[in-house]
């Protein structure tokens, strides 16, 4: 497939616009994951150049990327693909309900760049007229972990990365005494063009051109831009003022509220009522009159037909 490389001067020209500087910008005509190439700059030799930096990597075409749960995430040339890394200074727990916030961070920025109103599906699809216009995955990388001294117990880089599918990690990494740095990998995937090929998968595939917004590469570039800025901003007052500031912008978008569900595990399968999302971010599913916490990892969310 052809593609279109990103231009990177209208990326920084949306990022400036919205007072964001400082930012390494990233950009690619095909790559396998955004989400991945970052990944490997932490763990590579070029990791003290990016690791106390924020840095954007978009691509124009995602070939390889991973969704929740391992599963595959290809998209077509044209869409919306990029990943962003920064640093936090906060205790992995205290992370707990970022991934939420940047999807109330994209939901926001769609709304007032191009007047699409989406809802959000717990606990990382982006929703608009109930179907799947996109998604996200949020990574924890303990960066502390991987620069402590010779002679310390410490877990490789790769041991060292967890998963936020709802800002609930699955699997907390250990604390360092002197100090936690973390870094935190967001990706973001949102289906531009229309795609018939995926549109009969899961709750179903919809896109922004469906919608009826084309976005031609030049004013796609921008909308990363702005989609960028928002996250950031968002990550910024989440670190400072923490979950609460967010919930009731979190109501207002939650897609599954009052739905009927299916909860997938490992080892079986579970129907509930869900009632929101409690002070972390996990689901409140009420099942057989009793309230239950849901976190992420394996479990898949689907509402019942």
């Amino acid at each position: 497939m052809n593609g279109c490389l990103p231009k990177r001067e209208i990326i920084e020209q949306a990022l400036v616009e919205r007072n964001v500087r400082d930012l390494d910008i990233h950009t690619f005509k095909e790559l396998g994951s955004t989400s991945h190439w970052l990944r490997e700059q932490l763990t590579s030799g070029e990791r003290l150049q990016i690791e106390g930096s924020t840095s954007l990597c978009v691509t124009d075409w995602q070939n390889a990327g991973v969704g929740r749960r391992g599963k595959s995430w290809q998209a077509r040339p044209g869409n919306i693909t990029f990943s962003i890394h920064r640093t936090s200074t906060l205790a992995t727990q205290k992370l707990i309900g970022l991934s939420l916030v940047t999807g109330i961070a994209v939901a926001q920025a769609l709304r007032d760049a191009l007047s699409i109103t989406v809802k959000l599906k717990w606990p990382n699809d982006i929703i608009h007229n109930d179907a799947k216009l996109g998604g996200l995955l949020t990574e924890i990388i303990n960066h502390s972990a991987m620069r402590m001294p010779a002679g310390c117990q410490s877990s490789t880089p790769a041991e060292s990365a967890s998963q936020l599918s709802n800002g609930v990690i699955n699997g907390v990494i250990n604390g360092v005494i002197n100090g936690v740095i973390n870094g935190v990998i967001s990706g973001i995937g949102i289906n531009v063009l229309h795609d018939p090929s995926v549109s009969t998968l899961g709750i179903g595939s919809t896109s922004l051109q469906a919608a009826g917004v084309e976005l031609p590469p030049g004013r796609r570039d921008h909308l990363v831009g702005v989609l960028a800025a928002e996250i950031l901003f968002a990550h910024q007052r989440f670190e400072a003022e923490g979950w609460s500031t967010f919930a009731d912008q979190w109501k207002a978008l939650d897609w599954l509220a009052g739905q009927s569900v299916n909860i997938h595990r490992e080892s079986g399968m579970e129907q509930g009522v869900v009632k929101g999302v409690d002070h972390r971010g996990a689901l409140l599913v009420e099942r057989e009159g009793k309230m239950m916490s849901v976190v992420g990892g394996d479990v898949s969310i689907r509402p019942t037909v």
